[in-house]
């Protein structure tokens, strides 16, 4: 494939969100002769190629079928066919089924490909590796409208799950996971509406046990997240998993699926949960989790905990959780007392059933002394880049470490006057989640990760996404998104800046290993992050993760910095080609940059796949 190609199929990748920040509108009247000339002529130099997308969304969808059924076998560009199937497939052109037919039997194998992705991506099938199924499929598919297709296809789906032994289950899921279902754009839309109106959860709920492999578990609760499913499901099948009687990594992501502000009658479960919890690790991600709910009913009870254990600690686990909740600056020094004192002066803006609350007495477990938490081998911290709730982070520092200089969280750090030595050179690896971006419920998995694959040679940062509106589409916004959250007061580039500031005060980062690491479709905040300009980051990991140049940072940026992109094959969400083109494009740009397929996605494999490639970041070799 050419450059070229690679080019313009990365700009049909890029696509996606201009196609879906457009509004429903009545079609355009439509001009068929000058739409054929634009689309016999629709070349990657085409310096209006995003109103020329807009033009053929805008128009009668079965006139804009019908112009490119006629006019398919004249396209000049290969790279253009393979644009204009994305941008059909992104806008859920009801003749999507016959669109993809055409670019199946299109004689360019790239197209092929990519025609025979866009229609698994519509039946949650696979046709890659089966084109006659694709041709049966095709012959009943293509008179049905689009709701019916994803029905089936779902249909189809469920019945397979429920028959499936656990490894074609973990498959299943991989392949459910690989579609998109949170962007705008109306396909996404129909995906999702599509798994909610059938029982495909309620199966998948009913695998949520101990039964179920550890990635079984783990995909079944990633898309349960990604879903976002009403309150009867909520209640039926995730919220029995919050009880501390069930193993730990069960209540771990079970909590985290109602990390929502429409889960607010969840908000005294999960309450009880972090009394039970309290003052073990586990309680960081259930305080998130209170967070992310944002039930002011629930500060009192916060600050009957923190009258109990009114410590240090107790100030700064406790106090994190508030501060999200009302908006303070954390600070070591709010106390019980403190506490209480500003629940008297702002208590009167809240709703009366709220602010009449009485502070209550609350037992919890006293916890380890300190002596043992510091001879533990990764301990943990919930810090704040910017000392405000938005900039939360995750930092995981090996024994290695030390103490850290001052104590106290981001800009609110307090100095101590006889800071114990701390040691040199450790890397730093700041992680952005995919999904919905919340680092916190991975601490668990990447404290091993820290303790043996890494052997204690990086301090790991998780940052958790910040949510500045409840309609947010985006996850992890940069500057290429900013626009579509007004509330936002800062960019991911700057908040991963950030964290390395608050981390390098606090202890010692060797310079040179500061990077940053992006999977799926946290991919583009990675890119973003290293080549923001202002960034301190000097090597990126990325794991199937998403490149689009169109919503980057000057590509000039990228000399001399190093870039490992793991990347499968067969992904289906991220296709190969997105790594491929990032290789091309970087690699012109003057990075350093090593493109290495990834031929299976096993939990057990990553560890060491991690370490690899940090590895090979600090050597470039």
């Amino acid at each position: 494939m050419s450059n070229k190609a690679f080019l313009f199929a990365l700009i049909a990748l890029t696509l996606s969100p201009f196609i879906l920040s457009l509004k429903a509108q009545a079609p355009a009247p439509a001009d068929r002769a000058a739409l054929t000339t634009t689309l016999r002529n629709l070349e990657i130099e085409e310096p209006n190629r995003y109103q020329i997308i807009k033009e053929l969304l805008d128009i009668d969808p079965q006139i804009g079928f019908e112009v490119l059924r006629d006019n398919w076998k004249d396209l000049r560009s290969l790279d253009a066919k393979i644009a204009l199937l994305n941008t059909y497939l992104a806008s859920a052109n009801p003749h999507i089924v016959e669109i993809a037919y055409i670019g199946a039997t299109d004689p360019n194998l790239v197209v092929q490909n990519f025609a025979l992705n866009l229609a698994e991506s519509v039946s949650f099938r696979s046709f890659t590796d089966d084109y006659d199924a694709f041709l049966v499929w095709y012959k009943t598919a293509h008179t049905k409208p689009l709701k019916e297709i994803l029905t089936e296809g779902i249909t189809a789906l469920t019945k397979r799950y429920q028959q499936a032994d656990d490894t074609t289950r973990e498959l299943l899921l991989n392949q459910l996971l690989n579609r998109n279902y949170s962007s705008p754009t109306r396909i996404a839309k129909a995906r999702r509406e599509a798994v909610l109106s059938s029982s495909l959860l309620d199966v998948i709920g009913k695998s949520l046990n101990t039964d179920a492999t550890p990635n079984a578990l783990q995909m079944g609760f990633q898309l349960c997240r990604l879903m976002r499913p009403e309150e009867a499901f909520l209640k039926r099948y995730i919220l029995p998993l919050c009880k501390h009687d069930q193993p730990a990594n069960v209540r771990l992501q079970a909590v985290a699926v109602l990390g929502r502000p429409d889960c607010k009658w969840a908000a005294p479960a999960v309450l009880q949960l972090y009394i039970e919890e309290y003052p073990d690790s586990l309680v960081y991600n259930v305080g998130q989790t209170l967070s992310q709910i944002g039930d002011a009913s629930v500060i009192p009870t916060m600050i009957g905990i923190l009258d109990t254990d009114n410590t240090r600690e107790g100030a700064l686990i406790i106090g994190n959780v508030l501060a999200q909740l009302t908006g303070v600056f954390i600070n070591e020094s709010h106390d019980a007392v403190w506490w209480r004192e500003w629940w008297r002066k702002n208590r009167t803006r809240l709703p009366e059933e709220i602010r009449s609350l009485p502070i209550p007495k609350v037992n919890v477990r006293k916890r380890q002394a300190q002596a043992e938490l510091n001879n533990s081998f990764v301990r943990s911290e919930t810090r704040q880049a910017e000392g405000t709730p938005q900039s939360s982070y995750w930092l995981l520092i090996p024994s290695t470490a030390g103490q850290q200089i001052g104590a106290g969280f981001g800009r609110q750090r307090v100095v101590q006057d006889n800071p114990p030595r701390r040691s040199s050179g450790l890397g730093l690896l700041i992680i952005l989640s995919p999904g919905d971006g919340n680092g916190a419920i991975q601490a668990n998995q990447w404290q091993e990760i820290v303790q043996t694959a890494l052997k204690g040679k990086y301090l790991v940062a998780l940052p958790v996404a910040p949510r500045w509106s409840a309609d947010q589409k985006t996850t992890w916004l940069t500057a290429a998104n900013k626009g579509q959250v007004k509330e936002a007061r800062f960019l991911t580039e700057a908040f991963v800046n950030s964290i390395v500031t608050d981390v390098s005060t606090a202890y010692s980062v060797d310079s040179a290993k500061i990077f940053v690491m992006g999977a799926n479709d946290s991919g583009i905040a990675a890119y973003s992050s290293i080549l923001d300009e202002k960034s301190r980051v000097k090597g990126a990991y990325l794991y199937n993760g998403t490149f689009k140049a169109a919503q980057l940072p000057s590509l000039k940026t990228a000399k001399g910095k190093k870039f490992f992109l793991f990347h499968e094959k067969e992904n289906k969400q991220t296709p190969y080609l997105s790594a491929s083109t990032a290789q091309l494009l970087l690699t012109q740009n003057g990075a350093t940059v090593k493109l290495e397929e990834l031929k299976t996605a096993l939990a057990a494999e990553f560890p060491p796949k991690v370490a690899a490639a940090l590895e090979w970041l600090e050597s470039g070799k």
